[in-house]
């Protein structure tokens, strides 16, 4: 009987690994059919002509057509078929969609997205575009659903999801824009509120809690000063007993969509020619938010990197002009304050669905925009307006001077951006690009009797700087201008200008440089703006009669830089982060809006200006002690133990595995064998916050490029990721190491493998 029972347990056994393996080589034969079809033939009656793409050995489509049309076709073809899911989660994120395929999940995203209504706006938008720019975009739609169908299995992810890909349509490509303003703008009002909270809770010290004026600015034009402080006003906001916060994150500054760009005049370059540089930092994900491609239509070729699911060239050069971009932080929403009397002037419905059942929510508008899910407050919000969103960046291809772009970029309807331009003759100039809203003052939440309709700034009226005397432009989200340069034109929280103040020491000192040298100012990994800190940090060890041994050993490892091996930065970081959150805690715990106190990292990138000053000056209250020495032993040496308590190695402290990169995909589950199957290998990383090499675990540079016009045979590209969103592509993950250890490759282009043509049907 047990025998019998034995081979019974072992015949299910049997059939359960056989039935395991059976699902297993399906799964992969039907993964592999999702692959795009290796065909060198694509024959399609919506081509008008005939069309050849080269694709080389990273996955860069070359595409030479003879009308921009069949290239917007092609272009919709190959995103389709490599990035249709990215695309997806592009268009569900502006319209609030995405709980129809990941449930309740992303409920609360959805609710959020859906106050702003973005698929109606898209709608509505669309037929305002200009005839030639619909045409385009539809031509696009209809290359992207072929690509799609082209394939004999749809993409993995939805086979995973169980769920079919719907088709692509042009709202859907206006969605993926204002799927940007998210990413790039505060949408909700978070960072407008908290400012107003702050600033009416303590009138008389809100310049010095929140400085948007820090020693290191350096403005293109004007001369900035740092904003003065007033302790004794801020003392008076203390209260007499308050706890120091133990939350060190509340202290470090969230990672903001940012990037960095700079131009070179001849002046400073071994060629005499200008060179753009320009590094753009978003979060890191698979694939890569970019698609790289060229695209020649007759004789003009432009090369570059387009955002699947729009066929624009976001950045590149067309051997005329070279552009980049970094975000540009602005008054881009106004808050309006709520009460009894103001007027709901309509209610809509929005249904969301979700786990197969339909979540209804209600709207309510006013003439100050929707009211706030949390009540209270309406926003009305730059991405709300009929500037928000067009195709006008298409224009940018056939450009051929600096002054030519800088006069199209007011047009432009994109979320505002610092845009940096060089030409073939040498010319460089800086505008922002996006439309620009006229402000007075909007940095608070203001009364229903003081809001104002918006004015737009007039394209003339534009900030513009063309060809300065010292040959040199830099943008890193830092302040530009000083506004009463152009007063009309808002400001906001700027990124804290350390950054911006360490590329514009290494310009000063570029001579005879190419592309490479140029570019190689983004891997300026330099501490500057931590040293101070660590100084003090030693000092304070050094007034201790017995300090602990092995935080002395540690200590002594700096080298000044974010380096992997470095376990002085980690702890400096670390120190640093908990004594900006215990100066602010005794305030920030003094607001009733606990969820606001969550926006506090992302407006804070300026505090250090006010907790070292506190420091530099023996404040010691503020930080509730006694003595600042043993107050900043005590802070530094209890993060080296919790930290050491958490991780349980010393080796784990070094700054390279605290800061590994962690390149997932959205559906990289952490469990095998999806982890490996989607995600890449975790790698460990130089760089951090607040210097130009930006490297943060899921954060960093998206894309990377230097570029002189006219010379692009010499230019210089690198991007995280790879062409392909699908895993067992050989370009999934092509470039990648070359990315990861700093390396360049050629930004036309590697050596091509695969040659195809796109046909029209006769």
């Amino acid at each position: 009987m047990k025998g019998r029972f034995t081979a019974r347990l072992w015949s299910a056994i049997t059939i359960l690994i056989v039935l395991f393996v059976f699902i297993m080589v399906a799964g992969l034969f039907a993964l592999r059919l999702s692959l795009p079809p290796d065909v060198e033939k694509v024959v399609n009656s919506d081509l008008q002509g005939p069309v050849q793409v080269e694709i080389d050995d990273l996955g860069v489509p070359h595409i030479k057509a003879q009308n921009r049309a069949d290239g917007a076709w092609v272009t919709g073809y190959l995103h389709g078929q490599s990035r249709y899911f990215q695309m997806d989660l592009l268009r569900r994120r502006g319209a609030g969609e995405l709980s129809s395929l990941f449930g309740v999940r992303a409920l609360e995203m959805d609710k959020k997205s859906r106050l702003h209504q973005f698929r109606l706006r898209a709608a509505k938008q669309l037929t305002t575009l200009p005839l030639w720019q619909k045409r385009l975009l539809e031509v696009y739609v209809k290359g992207v659903n072929a690509g799609l169908a082209s394939l004999t299995v749809r993409p993995p992810e939805y086979l995973m999801l169980m769920q079919q890909p719907k088709p692509w349509t042009e709202i859907d490509s206006l969605l993926v824009v204002y799927a940007m303003y998210f990413g790039l703008q505060d949408g909700n009002g978070d960072k407008e509120l908290l400012r107003s909270l702050l600033h009416s809770h303590f009138p008389e010290g809100y310049a010095s809690l929140l400085p948007n004026r820090t020693h290191f600015e350096v403005p293109l034009v004007g001369k900035s000063q740092a904003t003065p402080l007033d302790f004794d006003a801020l003392r008076s906001h203390l209260p007499k007993e308050h706890a120091k916060g133990s939350n060190a994150g509340l202290g470090s500054t969230a990672p903001s969509h940012g990037s960095s760009a700079w131009l070179v005049s001849g002046a400073h370059t071994a060629s005499g020619k200008a060179i753009l540089s320009n590094d753009i930092h978003l979060g890191l994900y698979l694939p890569n938010q970019w698609y790289r491609l060229s695209l020649s239509v007759g004789e003009q070729r432009v090369t570059g990197i387009t955002l699947p699911g729009t066929p624009l060239v976001v950045a590149g050069s067309n051997g005329y002009v070279s552009w980049g971009l970094t975000n540009s932080y602005g008054d881009w929403s106004d808050l309006t304050v709520i009460n009894e009397d103001v007027e709901v002037e309509r209610e809509d419905t929005e249904q969301i669905e979700v786990d197969g059942e339909i979540e209804v929510i209600t709207i309510k508008h006013t003439r100050f925009g929707p009211i706030l899910p949390q009540g209270g407050y309406a926003i009305n919000w730059l991405a709300h307006t009929e500037k928000a969103v067009n195709l006008n960046l298409f224009e940018f291809e056939s450009a051929r001077s600096v002054e030519q772009v800088l006069a199209l970029a007011p047009h432009v309807g994109i979320p505002p951006q610092n845009l940096l331009v060089a030409d073939h003759l040498g010319d460089i100039g800086w505008t922002i690009m996006g439309p620009l809203p006229q402000r007075d003052n909007g940095r608070f939440a203001s009364t229903p009797a003081h809001f104002h309709d918006w004015r737009w700034v007039p394209p003339e009226d534009y900030p513009r700087i063309l060809n300065p005397v010292s040959g040199l432009i830099w943008s890193a989200n830092n302040r530009m201008y000083e506004q009463a340069e152009w007063p009309s034109i808002g400001e906001d929280d700027f990124l804290s200008s350390a950054r911006a103040w360490q590329i514009r020491q290494s310009l000063g000192q570029l001579r005879n440089a190419n592309e490479e040298r140029v570019a190689s100012i983004q891997f300026d990994n330099r501490a500057l703006l931590l040293a101070r800190w660590y100084r003090r940090l030693i000092q304070a060890i050094n007034t201790q009669r017995e300090p602990n041994a092995d935080l002395i050993r540690l200590m002594s490892d700096w080298d000044g830089r974010a380096s992997k091996q470095s376990v002085a930065y980690t702890l400096t970081r670390a120190a640093r982060n908990q004594i900006i959150a215990d100066f602010y805690q005794p305030f920030l715990s003094q607001l009733s809006e606990p969820k606001v106190i969550n926006a506090f990292n992302r407006i804070n990138g300026n505090v250090e200006h006010t907790v070292w000053a506190a420091i530099d000056t023996n404040q010691a209250d503020f930080f509730g002690a006694d003595e600042l020495d043993d107050y900043l032993y005590q802070v530094l040496l209890s993060r080296y133990q919790t930290l050491l308590q958490e991780v349980g190695d010393e080796d784990k402290l070094r700054w390279g595995w605290q800061n590994q990169l962690r390149m997932n995909h959205p559906l990289g589950l952490p469990v095998w064998p999806f982890d490996g199957f989607f995600n890449l290998v975790s790698q460990e990383q130089a760089g951090g916050q607040f210097m130009p090499a930006i490297n943060e675990p899921r954060f960093g540079a998206s894309i990377r490029f230097s570029v002189s016009p006219g010379q692009e045979h010499s230019a210089l590209v690198a991007m995280p990721g790879g062409q392909s969103g699908h895993p067992l592509s050989p370009h999934y993950a092509a470039g990648h190491r070359q990315w990861l250890d700093q390396q360049w490759i050629p930004f036309l282009g590697g050596n091509i493998q695969q040659t195809f043509e796109f046909l029209p049907e006769r």
